[in-house]
């Protein structure tokens, strides 16, 4: 059992021992709220008062002991739990130690003892003692440019590497704050009396235990106890303590660097939000193990999946079986970030070569936009991963999935997670079978036919016009965003603008929502025509113009060529379109109705000939599934979507 010291005080703690954190706890996660409290804490700290900071659970690594310059003894231990404590007070006191030396004043020996009892010392042969190792992932980052002052040539590449510097930085603010005003005596004491609360003040109540088991109990409470650990730093915690349990192994080294080059991924690609973390665990346990969403359950499912207790017999298979999952979950992380974010620097590299990229990138984007990406990742990924070199496989899937989505989620409004298992179950058999990608193909054409065939396609188009509802459908902007694409393709160019630029406001209402008392509109609208036709397809356009076109007749709506704040010089083709109106009638507003429906007919229009008839598929089943906040709502801002 863990032997418990009472309480003790920092200087106490650190007094003959030297700390490591393994690499299987949590990175560092301390943000500004939790360092302000720390130093308000300080502040108010009254100097004949103690302040209670916390627990430090320790676990002593064998008898191993290195002797400082000094001839005392340090003994290595590990923390099991008090890790971002302990980093904080360590960054603190070397913010300390820094202010005293830059003082130059009678503050110097004690800056010269901060750093040999909590920062670094120096053993017998002259090399470096660090006092605290944080996790190999950041520590390097931690020594150099942390508690260290060397150039930062390359900035965080990880979170918990900015969130060390973020940490470095407040405390310097604070700092810098507190001494502003005071002569070189007064903040020399100001950082002799911080130094005291910090090292004499704040008492921690010691654990210690004595062997791998308890350790390996304790990891597993403080796992489950609620803390706010991210699913990917369970995993990652669940597998570094796997390779501690298990026979003599590299499953460490492995998984270290793993992480980081997933981390380094995800922050590159501004993905660092737990959610995505958890959505790259989620989607790949399910192209890999299990396509059904309701069976995924986090940490548990790897947990059970990778059992320890029952894998006892076999440890060399279970071996094998956590290198293939950390080095899948590895490569996945590739396909996943380019996925989410498809126009940033570097992404598709496999495909640099091929002349199909500039298409991937623009698909991409035309799924992303759509806001469904979720449910296609596992399949996306499977392509990827089977085939990293063909780009018209990925092309290909890309498009079927894109029809999907506007098809069955935008036109016909359905779930967002309805296909999820059906398109899932692809990705799943298709890295199972590598020249399954033809068969792969036919069953999403099969799969598209039960959920929105090519007769209920039609359909729809109909009932949105009998509706009347297109102003208010949540595929508006998407559909006349593709028609200006399409409008460009004409004239061999692109978009001049991106679809970042576009808002709610970007949709114009040619006739005017509210014609008021304009000649122009009334001549030609009565309330009935009006009502009916206002919010029509034909009625709607992209504008950048809407709050100065305002309720201005057709005719200084549409201007000329050159005049300001008009169709004709507008940077949209379609409202160059509408300059060549001669009249916006009634007539005019179903004609320019129905060239849209035929062209967006043709657009998402898919030969399903191949997929017989529906007796030849069961109906699938559909299941629900949290897809978190990934979809639906765009949620992109930040990206520079620019075209």
């Amino acid at each position: 059992m863990p032997v418990a010291n009472n309480t003790c005080s920092l200087r106490e703690l650190f007094d003959g021992r030297t700390f490591t954190i393994p690499d299987y706890q949590r990175a560092y996660a301390w943000e500004n709220p939790q360092v302000d409290d720390l130093l308000d804490d300080l502040e108010f700290l009254q100097p004949d008062k103690s302040h209670y900071a916390g627990t430090v659970v320790l676990h002593a690594v064998g008898s191993e002991q290195v002797m400082d310059d000094f001839g005392s003894p340090l003994a290595s231990v590990h923390v099991v739990d008090g890790q971002q404590r302990l980093t904080t007070v360590v960054i603190l006191l070397e913010c300390i130690r820094g202010a005293l030396v830059q003082l130059q004043g009678s503050g110097y020996s004690l800056a010269q003892g901060t750093e040999r009892d909590f920062i670094q010392t120096r053993d017998q042969n002259n090399s470096p003692v660090y006092r605290l190792e944080l996790n190999s992932g950041a520590n390097h980052f931690f020594r150099q440019h942390v508690i260290g002052s060397e150039p930062q040539l390359e900035g965080p590449r990880i979170t918990a590497e900015q969130r060390l510097r973020q940490a470095k930085t407040r405390i310097t603010r604070y700092l810098d704050r507190q001494l502003r005003g005071k002569d070189r005596e007064e903040s020399t004491e100001f950082l002799r009396d911080i130094h005291r609360k910090v090292t004499n003040q704040l008492r921690f109540s010691l654990y210690e235990v004595e062997s791998d088991a308890e350790v390996g109990i304790i990891f597993e409470a403080m796992n489950d106890r609620g803390k706010q650990l991210t699913e990917l730093e369970k995993v990652k915690n669940y597998l570094l303590y796997a390779s501690a349990v298990l026979q003599p192994n590299q499953l460490a080294t492995q998984v270290n660097e793993a992480w980081g080059r997933i981390l380094r991924r995800l922050m590159a690609a501004k993905l660092e939000d737990s959610r995505f973390e958890d959505d790259m665990l989620r989607t790949n346990w399910r192209m890999d193990f299990d396509p059904s969403p309701r069976n995924w359950k986090r940490i548990d499912s790897v947990k059970s999946k990778f059992n320890l207790r029952q894998s006892r017999s076999d440890q060399s298979k279970l071996l094998d079986q956590l290198s293939s999952y950390v080095g899948g979950l590895d490569q996945f992380s590739i396909p996943y970030c380019d996925m989410q974010r498809p126009s940033m620097s570097g992404a598709f590299e496999s495909f640099e070569d091929s002349p199909m990229l500039s298409d991937v990138i623009e698909w991409s984007e035309k799924l992303r936009r759509l806001g469904s990406l979720a449910a296609f990742v596992p399949l996306l990924s499977a392509v990827r991963l089977v085939y990293p070199m063909d780009a018209g496989k990925y092309l290909e899937t890309l498009k079927m999935c894109e029809n999907f989505a506007f098809r069955v989620f935008t036109l016909k409004e359905s779930r967002s997670d309805n296909g999820l298992v059906e398109i899932a179950r692809e990705g799943n058999k298709l890295r199972r079978d590598p020249n399954g990608f033809d068969k792969a193909m036919r069953n999403m054409r099969a799969h598209l036919y039960w959920r929105c065939n090519n007769k209920e396609y039609r359909a729809l188009f109909q009932q949105h016009k009998d509706r009347g509802r297109w102003y208010g459908w949540k595929g508006l902007r998407y559909l006349l965003y593709e028609y200006e694409h399409h409008r460009a393709a004409q004239r061999k160019v692109t978009p001049k603008i991106g679809w970042g630029a576009l808002t709610n406001s970007s949709i114009e209402h040619i006739l005017p929502q509210n014609i008021g008392a304009v000649p122009y509109w009334r001549d030609r609208f009565d309330q009935v025509t009006h009502e009916q036709l206002r919010h029509d397809l034909g009625n709607l356009t992209l504008t950048h113009y809407n709050p100065e076109l305002s309720n201005r007749s057709f005719l200084e709506k549409a201007g000329h060529t050159g005049a300001e704040r008009s169709y004709a010089n507008s940077a949209f083709f379609q409202e160059q379109e509408l300059a060549d109106v001669e009249d916006w009638t009634p007539d005019a507003i179903v004609a320019r109705r129905e060239r849209l429906l035929a062209w967006a007919k043709e657009r998402w229009a898919v030969d399903l000939s191949d997929v017989g008839t529906e007796a030849e598929y069961p109906e699938p089943e559909d299941e629900d599934d949290d897809l978190g906040d990934l979809d639906e709502s765009n949620d992109f801002d930040d990206y520079d979507d620019e075209m």
